[in-house]
Parts: structure tokens; sequence; C-alpha cells
């Protein structure tokens, strides 16, 4: 029988290697067992098999996904929308009562990575168990400030698919 404890804080990448490493060791893939292993060789499950449901699902960066249609649903449940894209982006037009903490700035013309992002952002909502909506323009900005934030340990991260284009396209309420 395989048991896995863990206690320290490790990044997906860690998580996954970690368990690439084993199940070569246990003549195993991720996922099930390889064809010339015997059947009483452990079964190693996918790393999200092993996270889901987990309080290992912050420390390894994991965040769920939802359409605008959903987003919007999780907001009316009380869930915070904050958005990551520019000052400028923000000030055309946002999603109503909006947060705005900006994941990349513009520096020199160019979008460069917002060095004081967690830091505002963890003085913006200091509790980390708070479900937050993450948004941005496409949604790629938001899938990469939400992985940064799950790993800085936010437990209820969930990034808006398709951004704010998405959102207005849905004919959702917005506001400048």
């Amino acid at each position: 029988m395989l048991r896995l404890a863990c206690t320290a804080t490790i990044s997906r990448t860690q998580l996954v290697k970690s368990v690439t490493s084993l199940a070569q060791r246990s003549g195993t893939t991720i996922g099930r067992p390889l064809a010339s292993s015997p059947a009483s060789r452990p079964f190693v499950g996918t790393a999200g098999t092993l996270l889901r449901g987990s309080s290992m699902a912050a420390a390894a960066g994991t965040f769920d996904n939802v359409n605008v249609k959903q987003a919007s649903e999780l907001l009316k449940e009380g869930q915070r929308y904050v958005d990551v894209r520019t000052a400028e982006e923000f000030a055309a037009g946002h999603v109503p009562g909006a947060a705005h903490v900006p994941v990349l700035i513009k520096q020199g013309g160019m979008m460069a990575p917002n060095p004081a992002f967690l830091k505002q952002f963890e003085a913006e909502f200091p509790d980390k168990s708070a479900p937050l909506c993450v948004g941005c323009q496409s949604g790629k900005r938001s899938e990469m400030a939400s992985k940064m934030l799950a790993e800085a340990g936010y437990t209820q991260v969930t990034n808006v698919e398709g951004g704010f284009m998405a959102w207005s396209g849905a004919n959702l309420p917005t506001e400048a």
C-alpha cells in the first residue's frame, strides 16, 4: 500500500516530478500501470487525482476555471471579482464592483510584470480563504495571476476564461 503524507509547501512542478519519480521507481506510469508491471505493484494516480479535494491543492498552485456566465453567478453569491488588467484597460470598462490589482504594468511602452503584484493583492485581500474570481482582457493574464495567487496560498481562486472580452460579449453588466 502506498501512503503519501505532505506537510511542506511545494510547487506544482515539484509535485509532478516527485509523483513521476515515485511512479518510475514503482514500475508504473502516471495514471495507469505499465503493461509489463506485475499486478501487485502500486498504482499511482494522476497528480490531479492526488490533489482533488485536498489541502495540497493550493500548495500545488491549482485554481478553478469558469466561463463568464458561471462567474456572473458566483458574483451574485458574494464572490469578489478582481481585474488584473492595466489601469488604462480597467478605466475603459470593467465588471461592476471589481477590485483592480494589475499583474502586468506598462513600462517604456511595453508590458512588464508588476513587481508589487502579490504585495498589493495581499493588502487588498488579506484573507487567503476568501473566494475570488480573477479576470483580465482575454483570460491569459488572469490565468497567470490565478496560478501566482494559488501558489501564494489563496485557496479559492477562480480564473474567468475569456476575460472582459467574453464578459462584454455576453452582454453582462459593465461600468467605467
